[in-house]
């Protein structure tokens, strides 16, 4: 295949990339082009129809890689929760910033002002910021 460099392991998308790394396919059906994504056409041509509602992750975490068997179904929340992105990681967090374990007793959650997400915050932690916060006030 001109634009997949195969190894042993994962199969690297030489063409064109995405500002994110994913690798593009361009295809004109119809005088349209189109710019799907090379894992996602990759995984459609090994496996078959990707569903609605789900979406095709890379278990490699390789972005640019169209190696179907590094690709698998997953709904879109469960794809996000696996990703680097910022919110999935702080979700993984077991402890705060200072070590303090996130337990029912000891986390608050409250929500933004849009209502759009649920943060977390230590209530040891809280409570100590409070009591500085207080201290300086006096």
């Amino acid at each position: 295949m001109l634009y997949v460099n195969k190894s042993k392991n994962c199969w690297e998308w030489n063409g064109v990339k995405s500002w994110k790394g994913y690798g593009r396919f361009g295809i004109c059906y119809n005088g349209v082009q189109t710019l799907p994504h090379a894992h996602r056409i990759s995984f459609f041509i090994f496996n078959g129809d990707i569903p609605k509602g789900m979406t095709v992750h890379h278990k490699c975490e390789n972005k640019s890689c169209v190696n179907p068997e590094h690709l698998k179904l997953l709904t879109e929340k469960e794809n996000r929760e696996l990703s680097g992105c910022w919110s999935a990681k702080n979700k993984r967090k077991t402890h705060c910033v200072n070590g303090h374990e996130f337990t029912e007793e000891n986390t608050y959650l409250y929500k933004t002002k849009n209502n759009e997400r649920l943060h977390r915050l230590c209530k040891k932690c809280r409570l100590e910021n409070f009591r500085n916060w207080y201290a300086k006030k006096k």
